[in-house]
């Protein structure tokens, strides 16, 4: 499995929300995401390689939505952001779950 880095910015104009980027990385994608720290940064495992998230990515949010990722080589580290009120951690699984027993 590959580690990535994924931080994204909702434009103001746009009506997509972080879950729904959760559920199209978890439900849609299978990706489990291992870091949640930071309201809108996620590390996440998957066997899909970077190029291949990337045009993903674009394919399911064409405008909207801007990101930054990165593929994590050594492990990954963060900080708490103390504004977080929810662990997508936890909401990814329930969306992996669903999506498996499709």
């Amino acid at each position: 499995m590959r580690s990535f880095h994924f931080s994204f910015d909702i434009a103001q104009y746009s009506d997509i929300t972080t879950s729904e980027v959760v559920q199209f990385l978890c439900g849609e994608l299978l990706c489990k995401i291992v870091f949640h720290r930071v309201k809108s940064t996620f590390i996440f495992e998957t066997d899909e390689v970077l190029s291949t998230l990337a045009a993903k990515i674009e394919q399911k949010f064409p405008e909207g939505i801007y990101y930054e990722l990165s593929e994590v080589k050594d492990g990954y580290r963060g900080k708490q952001n103390p504004e977080i009120k929810e662990d997508y951690c936890i909401i990814c699984d329930t969306f992996r779950s669903f999506a498996k027993n499709k």
